[in-house]
């Protein structure tokens, strides 16, 4: 791709992209993401990328310049769904660079788009996935409001296989259509596109991956902006004759004055949905991703328990996060225990005591952010009381371990460094110019 110069003094949507405060800014974003994941790859990734962030930000510049720009092959990795759950799910993962760029079109979209269209598409306020300004905390606003103006029957579903199947083709074609900048829908286009290093080696689950015409990568900046383009009449007819819909992405919520009209809608829904060859969960089909109900009584949603003036964090919320400290500490364990094993300065350990609590910590600040919303102070205390017995046992346990230890052994294992382990540097070689 050659893009052509632009004869206008303002920068064209392609030019921003490489803007070096642009490319910054994303680089911020995607620094934190990497911090967030608790993926220990890409954490290091991000950390090598920004050893030599100038550098690595004026290549990028200068091949979007020229024109020589070209998006590398990702890695796909099969996950399980959850626990205990014989599903799995593609995981794209993309360069730290890649992911940058990608990062750069979103905010360019988001910052100078003109085009009504897209902006249209940003402004659906019952749409509160991925749009800057909206969230979670809109979306159980809009719940109150819809009960408060009558509504009496809700229906929640979530979008089968949503990211692996969206008509890519239909997000290209909005894209062409209502963007008139060619170099910057094409490098658009290129970025949502899927290319995988180890398709060879992925057997049968390379049909978990985004490879064909439809589908995009799940993570991916441009995502959910795509997903939020091929919805948007799906929006629209959803939110008439007296309905309320909100979507959180592949997850939405009926609010209907009857479960009668209620059903009529999710019949509208399906019927939608079918027309981009997507499918939604069925209340009653034992998936779990489905619920018909009166408002008044509690349902979950987007990860909260729908209780009107409470929405206290669902329990399978609080389960999870408590499987995910539970995780950490045995994670700790595990090094710690080699740690006083191996007695030895030099062994690589991941993390002991300190930097299993400072992992603890800084996941309950993410999931505290989370459920910031959330007016149930005695739900919180509940989980409060459940993590501290943890955290309690935790500490006994690695009292007991070290208990016998020598000193330095102890101070080891709580992840600290000991000074003596250090190794002496020797006094520099004086020439005569010295």
């Amino acid at each position: 791709m050659t893009p052509k110069p632009h004869a206008s003094k303002t920068p064209s949507l392609y030019d921003r992209v490489r803007d070096r405060q642009i490319l910054l800014r994303a680089w911020r974003i995607i620094r934190s993401n990497a911090e967030r994941s608790g993926n220990k790859d890409t954490l290091k990734a991000a950390k090598l990328f920004e050893e030599n962030l100038l550098s690595n930000i004026e290549n990028i510049q200068r091949r979007l310049r020229n024109g020589n720009w070209k998006f590398s092959k990702a890695y796909g990795a099969p996950v399980r769904k959850g626990k205990n759950k014989t599903g799995k799910r593609g995981l794209v993962i993309a360069p730290i660079r890649d992911r940058l760029v990608q990062r750069a079109i979103l905010d360019v979209i988001y910052s100078y788009c003109t085009s009504a269209a897209v902006i249209d598409v940003l402004k659906t306020a019952t749409s509160v996935g991925g749009v800057p300004g909206r969230g979670i905390g809109h979306a159980l606003a809009n719940i109150e409001r819809a009960v408060v103006g009558g509504a009496a029957h809700v229906i929640r579903s979530d979008i089968h296989n949503f990211f692996p199947e969206l008509p890519r083709k239909d997000v290209v074609a909005f894209m062409q259509k209502h963007i008139e900048d060619k170099n910057f829908v094409r490098l658009f286009e290129q970025a949502i596109t899927v290319e995988l290093e180890n398709r060879a080696t992925l057997g049968a689950d390379s049909d978990l991956f985004p490879l064909g015409e439809d589908g995009v990568a799940q993570g991916s900046p441009l995502s959910v902006l795509a997903g939020n383009i091929v919805l948007k009449d799906f929006d629209r007819e959803l939110n008439s004759r007296g309905i309320v819909c909100i979507r959180y992405i592949d997850d939405f919520l009926i609010l209907a004055p009857s479960k009668r009209a209620g059903e009529k809608a999710l019949a509208a829904a399906l019927k939608a949905l079918s027309v981009l060859k997507l499918q939604a969960y069925l209340p009653g089909d034992e998936s779990g991703k489905a619920y018909s109900g009166p408002a008044d009584t509690a349902y979950d949603f987007l990860g909260y328990k729908i209780v009107q003036g409470l929405n206290p964090p669902s329990d399978k919320s609080c389960q999870k996060l408590l499987g995910k400290i539970d995780a950490e500490m045995q994670e700790g364990k595990k090094w710690i225990n080699r740690r006083i094993e191996d007695d030895l300065p030099d062994v690589r350990v991941r993390q002991c005591y300190i930097q299993t609590l400072t992992q603890i910590d800084s996941i309950l600040r993410g999931w505290a952010g989370a459920f910031q919303f959330s007016q149930s102070l005695q739900s919180l205390e509940a989980l409060d009381s459940r993590i501290n017995r943890r955290l309690v046992d935790f500490e006994r346990w690695f009292d007991a371990a070290i208990r016998d230890q020598p000193s330095r052994v102890q101070i080891r294992a709580m992840g600290m460094r000991l000074l003596s382990d250090s190794t002496p540097t020797q006094l520099p070689v004086l020439t005569e110019m010295d």
